[in-house]
């Protein structure tokens, strides 16, 4: 009997342990590379998404599918206020109709839904 209780508090654990692993926040990205249909640009000084102040919003043509799922929506992402580097490969990207992948940390979102864009493949 007692080691019966042991084994299940073993396999609870071990459970536990895998689950915590799936649950932790992960580099992302798009299966397919995908078109931008516009963007979004927030004022610095946004009072009614505040959230939003001095970023961007990508929008795309076709819904992204994310490699591991998670909470990232699957129509935007959100470039930071400071991040030139990555605004200006979209706006290029937008530009010349050019398709992009996009890379996400599922663990930071704006809204918790739309997530920051961390890196761009073109």
């Amino acid at each position: 009997m007692k080691s019966a209780s042991i084994v299940r508090v073993a396999v609870a654990g071990l459970l536990g342990l895998l689950t915590t692993g799936i649950a932790l926040a992960q580099n992302n990205y798009s299966t397919t590379f995908v078109t931008i249909t516009n963007l979004v640009f927030y004022s610095a000084n946004d009072d009614i998404y505040p959230r939003y102040a001095g970023a961007a919003v990508v929008n795309f043509a076709t819904p992204v599918i994310w490699t591991f799922g998670g909470p990232c929506a699957t129509g935007a992402v959100a470039i930071r206020p400071n991040d030139k580097p990555l605004m200006t490969a979209v706006e290029t990207a937008q530009a010349t109709g050019r398709p992009i992948q996009v890379f996400v940390d599922d663990s930071q979102t704006v809204d918790g839904v739309v997530c920051w864009l961390r890196a761009v493949e073109m």
